[in-house]
């Protein structure tokens, strides 16, 4: 039996491990309590105050005052915090709730789209820097649904997100390398589906720690079909396990017939 070499596994798998593909700009943010804010509010509740006070003779008299506090905000408005951040949008019961815009100074992020409850919820889109964007769903907060992000680094990841994380089917793209990683992914690590480089070479099977993983198969753009599996051995010095590709057998292309050739 003739034994294909599968050459160069250990190097590329590190090339494209490298990339950041699950490394991406923290999204998390605070409530910031403080602001100004400009625009329409419900009426404000009334509440009475009364205070106790003693006289020389030592008689308590009772004072009542009225007092009406601010409404909710509610409708469009303008809201500037004391940390240089600012929203206008729409407000639902003092809440950020519907469209809105909100630009975070310290980290230069702008945020465009939903919001329920205070929280990015809905469709929306959020601009990290100039070449760093996220467009798609919203949960809470955090990146949930379908929605693509566009990395500095010129890589795109287009598909499914749970919690702020890349999770369910989709599809990694590096820009440098001209690869591909399509499959299922969770909690921010791709676990199953293929990998494919710019000449059309692809692996099929599990991947861990984002190097493939156990069985497997590459599949040559002539049709020729090498199966096997990855074994990973103990991390090196950069931190990326060892890989050794075991391989078990081996299918040619489809013959082609004479009449066909011709």
């Amino acid at each position: 039996l003739y034994r294909w070499r599968v050459a160069r596994p250990r190097a590329h798998w590190r090339a494209e491990r490298s990339h950041r593909c699950c490394a991406m700009a923290d999204d998390e943010d605070e409530e910031v309590i403080e602001y100004a804010y400009e625009g329409p509010r419900n009426a404000g509740e009334e509440v009475e105050l009364k205070v106790s006070v003693e006289d020389e003779e030592g008689n308590t008299k009772e004072k009542t005052k009225m007092f009406k506090l601010l409404g909710a905000r509610e409708g469009v408005g303008k809201a500037a915090y004391t940390n240089g951040d600012t929203y206008e949008g729409e407000y639902v019961n003092g809440k950020r709730d519907g469209k809105g815009v909100y630009i975070y100074k310290a980290k230069n992020w702008r945020y465009e789209g939903q919001f329920k409850a205070g929280l990015r919820h809905g469709l929306g889109v959020m601009q990290y820097s100039k070449t760093e964007r996220y467009q798609g769903f919203w949960v809470e907060g955090k990146k949930s649904g379908q929605g693509t992000m566009w990395y500095a680094n010129k890589d795109i990841y287009t598909g499914e997100w749970l919690d702020g994380e890349k999770h369910g089917a989709g599809v990694y793209y590096f820009h440098e390398t001209g690869g591909e990683l399509d499959g299922t992914w969770e909690a921010g690590n791709y676990v199953h589906g293929s990998w494919v480089d710019k000449a059309g070479l692809k692996y099929i099977g599990r991947f861990e720690n984002q190097l493939p993983s156990s069985d497997g198969e590459f599949l040559f753009p002539s049709g020729v079909q090498v199966k096997g599996y990855y074994k990973q051995g103990k991390p090196g010095k950069d931190g990326t396990p060892s890989l050794q590709w075991v391989q078990t057998d081996v299918v040619g292309p489809p013959a082609v017939s004479t009449a066909t050739a011709k």
